[in-house]
């Protein structure tokens, strides 16, 4: 189909080449690399990375989602820039500072923060629309 690399293809180096000085006195070349399989102490990080698909592989749920919320409550910007410079332009003719979508994103944080105290006020789980009254 493509001729390019699939979006989860991870680098990876070949493993070096044994020398008879690296292999045990009671072991051939031929038997290590029979064994070689089955002695396999490492996992590329391909595999980690499929095998932590569907299950909790290294991290627990909690520490994943201790990371989440890490990744999340910086200065990420929430707004998506090219929708609100369309929306200013077709409103009223003019053009966007940069700058509006780091001040916009940070209002946004604060009135989720309020919303979230509400619905926690409310004891639920769920952030509501109502909450951002």
């Amino acid at each position: 189909m493509y001729n390019h690399r699939e979006s989860w293809a991870l680098e990876n180096r070949a493993p070096k080449e044994l020398t008879s000085e690296d292999l045990p006195a009671d072991e051939t070349p031929r038997e290590r690399s029979a064994n070689a399989g089955a002695n396999r102490k490492t996992v590329s990080d391909r595999e980690k990375f499929i095998s932590g698909l569907g299950s909790e592989s290294e991290t627990s749920m909690e520490e994943r989602e201790q990371i989440m919320t890490e990744e999340t409550t910086g200065k990420e910007v929430l707004i998506v820039a090219s929708k609100l410079k369309n929306y200013v332009r077709a409103k009223s003719g003019m053009n966007t500072s940069a700058a509006v979508i780091d001040v916009l994103s940070d209002k946004v944080r604060d009135l989720c923060d309020q919303a979230v105290e509400a619905a926690k006020r409310d004891g639920r789980k769920t952030v509501m629309d109502r909450d951002f009254g």
